[in-house]
């Protein structure tokens, strides 16, 4: 199946990642108790919002914290996208592994999601719904001001 000739194609994988996500994240609560997964729904649909006609974007938005905050590894979801086209597939990975932190060296990760425009999109938009106010206003003032800081830092390094 090739998503960019076939919405039927890019629809089955949309469920797909969407219900990848729901497995990988079950049970994990964020830091205001609030279901976890709720948070990579919101940054796909950002995101698709902000590149209505890139194929990739809402499968990056929806796994883009699996491979780092859960056990799930690359060749999980390898093996659960094997259906559809390889080069497909490795695009998406290609995006996922650059928002995947493993290093605590915060210039380079942010210089390599910089070279990747999918993975800048979904990055600006976890950023964004993670400094949501409405989200930010169910944690202690001491937190609220450690992520405002850490998000905005995030935030200045992404720009051009």
């Amino acid at each position: 199946m090739q998503f960019k000739n076939s919405d039927l194609a890019l629809g089955a994988l949309n469920d797909t990642v969407f219900t990848i996500a729901k497995l990988a994240h079950h049970g994990q609560t964020d830091q205001s108790g609030d279901e976890y997964f709720q948070h990579p729904v919101r940054v796909a649909a950002m995101a698709r919002k902000e590149m209505p006609g890139n194929p990739y974007v809402f499968a990056v938005g929806m796994l883009h914290d699996v491979l780092e905050d859960t056990h799930w590894t690359a060749n999980h979801l390898r093996v659960l996208l094997s259906a559809y086209e390889e080069a497909d597939v490795e695009a998406i990975l290609k995006s996922v592994f650059l928002l995947t932190r493993t290093s605590d060296n915060v210039d380079t990760y942010y210089e390599a999601i910089k070279t990747d425009p999918v993975a800048l999109v979904v990055k600006l938009c976890d950023i964004r719904d993670n400094m949501d106010p409405t989200r930010l206003a169910k944690l202690s003032d001491e937190r609220q001001l450690r992520l405002i800081k850490k998000y905005s830092k995030g935030k200045e390094k992404l720009s051009f």
